[in-house]
C-alpha cells in the first residue's frame, strides 16, 4: 500500500462514487459518472486547482536569492 510509503497523502474523493467523472467502456464510449454520495474530501480537480493556485501566489525563487530577468522583446 504505497500511501503508507508516501511522505505526502491526499484523501480525495473516489470519482464515479463522491466526485463526477468520466469512466470509458471497452468501445471507447465515455459514460458520465453523477457522484451518488456526499464526501467530506475534495475531488482530485479541486486538489490539483488548490495547488495550482498556491503556487501561482507564490513568488518566483531561485537559490541564490536573486530574481529572474524578465524577457521583454519577443523575437
Amino acid at each position: 500500500h504505497t500511501s503508507r510509503l508516501a511522505r505526502v497523502h491526499i484523501t480525495t474523493a473516489p470519482q464515479g462514487i463522491a466526485a463526477p467523472g468520466t469512466a470509458y467502456r471497452m468501445d471507447e464510449l465515455p459514460l458520465p459518472l453523477k457522484p451518488a454520495l456526499k464526501s467530506p474530501y475534495p475531488s482530485d480537480e479541486e486538489v490539483v486547482r488548490r495547488i495550482n493556485e498556491a503556487i501561482a501566489a507564490k513568488p518566483f525563487w531561485m537559490p541564490d536569492g536573486s530574481q529572474p530577468q524578465m524577457i521583454t522583446n519577443q523575437v
